[in-house]
């Protein structure tokens, strides 16, 4: 008798044995951390404010704040530029012709963000005036933000103007 009631809870031990140690155990999946898109606009704007600032005094040095060393740049009607130092020189040459008087603006109008925050692509657009503040120029650009040492710098970007130079009618 004691065999016929040991065999099936011996059985019922080792499969229960069985289960339990095949059961697998799974890690918590942490989720990342919740992305602030209002505060990534924010901090986006306050670049292009700064670029067109630096822009407007005729900062060279400024602009390149906006940049990581490895940046391409592809501007309308030129080759891409590569590097931080071909486009120093590229922003250089534009600013000698650039309008004594004239102001750059730009708007942040859409924003991409990756699901970490890491990456943010923008499209934008920009406005340019001259010294009487009549509108000369106006385009559009595509940035590729990426967080490195928790500030986002540019490390692509594209623009395009609507038209040609604008003329006064």
């Amino acid at each position: 008798m004691k065999q016929k009631f040991l065999k099936p809870m011996t059985l019922g031990i080792c499969m229960l044995l069985m289960v339990a140690c095949n059961t697998k155990s799974e890690a918590p999946v942490e989720e990342a951390p919740a992305v602030d898109a209002d505060a990534i606009r924010t901090e986006i704007q306050t670049l292009e404010d700064a670029y067109a600032a630096a822009s407007n005094s005729r900062d060279v040095d400024g602009i390149m704040t906006y940049y990581s060393d490895d940046a391409i740049s592809y501007p309308s009607e030129k080759a891409p530029v590569v590097g931080k130092e071909a486009m120093k020189a590229s922003i250089q040459e534009d600013l000698v012709s650039y309008p004594k008087g004239s102001t750059v603006s730009f708007a942040v109008k859409d924003l991409f963000i990756s699901d970490d925050g890491t990456l943010v692509t923008e499209i934008g657009s920009y406005t340019a005036l001259d010294s009487l503040g009549n509108k000369t120029r106006t385009g559009h650009y595509m940035s590729l933000f990426e967080k490195r040492d928790g500030k986002y710098v540019c490390i692509r970007d594209i623009s395009t103007p609507d038209t040609p130079l604008m003329t006064k009618q």
